[in-house]
């Protein structure tokens, strides 16, 4: 009889875990109704951006209204941490470098639209040769 029980107990146990499982995999959402995002589908999501937007020469375009000139960069590196935004969004660090010798830390801002499907919203470039352009309040997501 306790075998019984035992062996109806641990089933339970292993049909609770699943449904567990299979509601972590699901789509969540914040309490604002905003999707959340994996810190690999916004690395993926920039990627994507980054690939679509290269030449074929290998350069990333992109304006610095700071020195007044487009800047045509190559891609190194997204930075393994993704942090998340006050408003609920993403982003990531990407490294970048610049003939002759800038490198450049460039923040890629990642949200989900209305259907939850990520999608590039901002491109910020956030320090040039180690010397920051600004200042963000964030949290890490990893």
């Amino acid at each position: 009889m306790k075998l019984k029980i035992i062996s109806l107990l641990l089933g339970l146990l292993a049909v609770a875990v699943m449904v567990g499982c299979q509601k972590k995999e699901e789509a969540a959402e914040a309490a604002d109704g905003k999707a959340l995002l994996a810190a690999e589908q916004v690395k993926e999501t920039i990627e994507s951006y980054i690939q679509e937007h290269t030449t074929e020469a290998g350069a990333f375009a992109l304006d610095d209204t700071v020195v007044g000139r487009t800047r045509s960069l190559t891609f190194s590196r997204i930075h393994e941490t993704v942090n998340q935004t006050e408003d609920g969004g993403y982003y990531a660090c990407v490294d970048f470098t610049e003939a002759p010798a800038d490198t450049l830390d460039v923040d890629f801002y990642v949200s989900a639209d209305e259907s939850g499907t990520p999608e590039v919203t901002d491109v910020v470039i956030h320090k040039v040769n180690g010397v920051s352009r600004l200042t963000q309040k964030t949290t890490a997501k990893q």
